[in-house]
Order: structure tokens, then sequence, then C-alpha cells
């Protein structure tokens, strides 16, 4: 019912694990962990695992260049990334290859799940490559990173911004930060704590959230009601949204008193994205089969 993968992404390997019967024209979903995770350690994912063998759908967690914070990765090339390293536009790769991968087994229809800065990125893919194959998107816990940086850091704010353009400036991009700023290197610090980037204006809540309006496909938004990440409050969040989604099959669900982990909430995840499944397959003919 379950295996390990591999699969190549410009020229590295990335693992992952699937679940499911892995029949032909059956749908799938594509989990894309979060910021310095990885794709098998969080209990959402694990329970995701357990319980998608009752669901209509498969289920497939992956690896990324942001596994972890440093992680070393293999293949025609031997790189060492994670997190902290890693060069955010490059997931684009990642999730190609992902979906390339379960084409080739089969699967006709492909529902992109991203967790926290997973969510990111999958609103970043979906804006490059317009992939035809993905038909329906999950956005769990998408946070405003340059918010959260923003405040984290306080009055230090702008102390670690100009450090950071410093280090890229004179070709120190790729060294860490000192602590008290980051955990990463500079340039992947600049491009969630910038306002100027690509990455922290696809969930800035004050920003125009222009590639998220861009999105067409069925969307499913979850949150946790007490997520320590949010800068304000989730139906300020709710609010945003609604305004700019595009979708006309779009919804907004918070779980009561989950955090940004969903720990003990897992299920109720599950059971959300389910019931989202069924309301999508029963109202739109991108999952009816050919």
């Amino acid at each position: 019912k379950g295996c390990l993968i591999s699969f190549e992404s410009k020229g590295i390997m990335l693992d992952g694990f699937l679940v499911g019967k892995i029949k032909p024209k059956k749908t799938i979903v594509i989990f894309i962990h979060g910021m310095n995770g990885n794709f098998y350690k969080s209990p959402l994912i694990k329970e995701f695992m357990k319980k998608s063998i009752e669901e209509d759908f498969d289920f497939l967690s992956i690896d990324n260049r942001g596994k972890e914070i440093i992680s070393r990765f293999y293949g025609k090339k031997k790189l060492v990334l994670g997190t902290a390293l890693e060069k955010f536009e490059d997931c684009a790769y990642d999730i190609d290859a992902a979906v390339s991968f379960v084409l080739k087994k089969g699967y006709k229809h492909i529902i992109l799940a991203g967790y926290s800065t997973g969510c990111q990125k999958i609103v970043y893919y979906i804006n490059m490559r317009k992939n035809k194959h993905v038909q329906a998107l999950v956005f769990i816990a998408p946070v405003d990173d340059y918010a959260v940086s923003h405040r984290r850091l306080g009055k230090k704010y702008s102390k670690a911004l100009r450090l950071a353009q410093s280090m890229v400036h004179y070709k120190q991009g790729n060294k860490l930060m000192p602590s008290w700023a980051s955990f990463h290197s500079a340039q992947r610090f600049l491009s969630y704590a910038s306002p100027k980037s690509i990455e922290s204006q696809i969930f800035n809540y004050k920003g125009k959230l222009s590639m998220l309006s861009k999105i067409h496909q069925p969307v499913l938004v979850i949150f946790g009601e007490k997520d320590e990440h949010i800068v304000g409050t989730v139906y300020e969040y709710k609010a945003v949204i609604e305004s700019k989604i595009s979708s006309l099959l779009f919804i907004f669900k918070t779980i009561k008193n989950a955090d940004h982990s969903f720990l003990g909430k897992e299920a109720m995840v599950i059971k959300l994205v389910s019931q989202w499944f069924k309301r999508v397959s029963e109202t739109t003919a991108a999952f009816e089969a050919p």
C-alpha cells in the first residue's frame, strides 16, 4: 500500500513516499512540505499517509531542495542544500519532476497540497509552469513569512536586512547569517524576509497577492484558528484571500484550537481535504475520466 520512491530533479535525486493503489486515471495528492521540513517527519504527513488508504485519492509526499535546514543531495550533481541554502525559484524543478513521475505511473488527475512555505512554492509553480495536469490546489497554513520575520526580529529587522543585503553584495549570499538574525543563508533570508522578493510577496497579506490572483484551479485553504505564525487574525487572512482569489471553487476552512502544525488535529485536516475533494470531483469535469 505504500513504498519509498526516488526521482530526478535537475540532476539531483529526491525521495518520497507513495501511498495508494496506483490505478490508471486515479487522482493523486502531491504534498510539498514546509520550511526546514521533509517528506515524512511531521505528524500531519504521517496522518495523510495513514488515512489516504481510506480515501478516493492516492498520496505522494516528496522532499524538495528545502529539505531540513541543511541536507546533502546526490545524483548527477552532489549538492549541499536544504532550506538554509536553497534558491526558492528552483522549487519549480522539484514540483515539475514530481508531476512527471506520477504521470509516468499512469495518474491522470493531480492535486498539489502545500504546507506552510510549501504553499508559496505551489503558487510559484502554477504561475511559472501552468501545468494542465494540476487540476486543484490545497493550501495548508499559508502564512506570511515576511510578516513573521518582521515580527520575530522586531527592532533588529532592518539591521538583519542590511546585513543580508551586504553579504549578497560581497558575494557571500550562500553563507549563513548570524544566529540572532536567521539560521539560513543571506540570500535565503532575503528571499522570504525582504518585501521586494518574489517569494515574500506571494502570501504577503498586505500586498497585491498578484500570483495568487492568477490561479483558476479549485482551491482549498486550511488554517488553524490558533496558528502562532499568523500576524493579525485568521479572519483577516480569509478576507484578503477571498478578495484576491479568482477560482470559482474556493473554500476557506479553519480548525478550532489548532496551531500551525495542527498537532492533535491532523485527522481533521485530512477530513476537510477529503470532503473538499469529493465536492470538487462531483462539480467539475476536471476529475472525470476521459
